[in-house]
Formats: C-alpha cells, structure tokens, sequence
C-alpha cells in the first residue's frame, strides 16, 4: 500500500465556491454510494445505472449491453485527479 500512497494521494483542491464545493461533495457521495467491484482509475468513463435494488456505477456504457437492459442510465462519470467525481447527468426519460 505504501508504494502505492504517491498515485492515489489527492491532488491540492483548488479555491470552490461553498455551492461548488456541495455540488461536488453530493455528487462524489452519490458515486461512492453506489454498488462496484472496481478500482476506478482517474479521467475513465464509467456509467451510474439505478437499479431495482439502489445504484451500481458499471465500466459498460449502455450501448455496449448485449441484451437490452431495464436499468435507467442516471449519468456519466469520472474520477477526477483530486479524487472527486464529475457526474455528466443523463436526459431521463
């Protein structure tokens, strides 16, 4: 863990708004609380998807399914260089 503390210690935050700095913060914990079984590596691309039981953040992006899947597509996600989630909402139908 030690060797790997200098690629996942976060970057310094820049000056934010207080809005900002919620927004951010709310949608970071969104992201968090959603179920995955991966290490995100930061600028990836991944999928939050809410599901019949709460959230699950996928590496699949929804035309990339074989089979058509129910599950709404709540947005795009990626992690940020200070450990921060950008989440780029989906049109909801």
């Amino acid at each position: 863990m030690l060797a790997d503390w200098d690629s996942v210690q976060p970057v310094a935050a820049a000056n934010r708004s207080a809005s900002e700095f919620l927004r951010t913060y709310c949608l970071s914990s969104l992201v968090l609380a959603a179920d995955f079984r991966f290490k995100p590596v930061i600028g990836q691309s991944y999928y939050l998807y809410a599901t019949a039981t709460g959230w699950n953040l996928s590496l699949i992006a929804p035309d990339e399914w074989r089979n058509s899947r129910a599950d709404q597509l709540l947005g795009t996600c990626r992690l940020q260089a200070d450990m921060t989630w950008r989440v780029e909402m989906a049109e909801l139908d």
